[in-house]
């Protein structure tokens, strides 16, 4: 599943991991992700948070349904 990493982009010492939702006919319909402090996206943590959000946009896309292969 395709993600999205920002660091500093909108604030000085924030960033985000996101993650799109498609719907049953594979479009793009919205999208989920999490923000905070640069720090707590630190190079060790950050495959878990990529991970977590992929997982539960999937989840959420495969109740409107999505059939990822």
């Amino acid at each position: 599943m395709r993600q999205f990493l920002n660091h500093y982009e909108l604030e000085d010492d924030s960033s985000a991991v996101g993650s799109p939702i498609f719907d049953y006919t594979g479009n793009v319909v919205a999208s989920l992700s999490i923000a905070g402090l640069t720090t707590r996206f630190s190079s060790d943590r950050l495959p878990l948070l990529i991970e977590k959000v992929q997982e539960a946009a999937a989840e959420i896309s495969e109740k409107l349904g999505w059939m990822h292969k």
